[in-house]
C-alpha cells in the first residue's frame, strides 16, 4: 500500500474552506446587518399564566377582605453576620497547658507557641 504525506503551513487562521470560520475576518453583523431590522412584533396580549396569577390574587384578596401588597424595599440595617468570639476551645486550652508544662520540665522553649 502506498501513501503520501504533505505538510501545509498554517498561520493564525486556517486555510480558506478548511473550516467554517476559515474565511477572511469580517466586521460584526450588528454594524451593518444583512438581516431584517425594525420589523413589526405582534402583541398577543398578556400570558395566560400571568392572567391566572392575577385572578388568584383577586380571589385571595376577596377571601381575606384586604388588599395584598408586596414590598421589595431594601432593609437599610444589614444583619450582623460576624462570627462571635467564644474563646478558646477546651482542647486548645489543654494542649497549651501541656506544652507549657513540657517546656518547664525540659527547660526548652518550643518556637511558634
Amino acid at each position: 500500500m502506498l501513501s503520501s504525506a504533505s505538510a501545509v503551513k498554517l498561520g493564525f487562521r486556517p486555510p480558506d474552506g478548511s473550516v467554517p470560520w476559515g474565511g477572511a475576518a469580517t466586521r460584526p453583523t450588528w454594524d451593518t446587518p444583512d438581516y431584517p431590522v425594525n420589523y413589526y412584533i405582534p402583541n398577543f396580549g398578556m400570558d395566560h399564566n400571568i392572567l391566572t396569577t392575577m385572578n388568584s390574587l383577586k380571589i385571595a384578596e376577596k377571601g381575606q377582605g384586604k388588599k395584598l401588597n408586596a414590598k421589595f424595599a431594601q432593609n437599610d440595617s444589614a444583619p450582623d453576620l460576624r462570627t462571635p468570639n467564644l474563646g478558646a476551645d477546651e482542647d486548645v486550652k489543654f494542649s497549651l497547658a501541656a506544652i507549657s508544662e513540657s517546656q518547664k520540665e525540659t527547660g526548652k522553649q518550643i518556637s511558634g507557641v
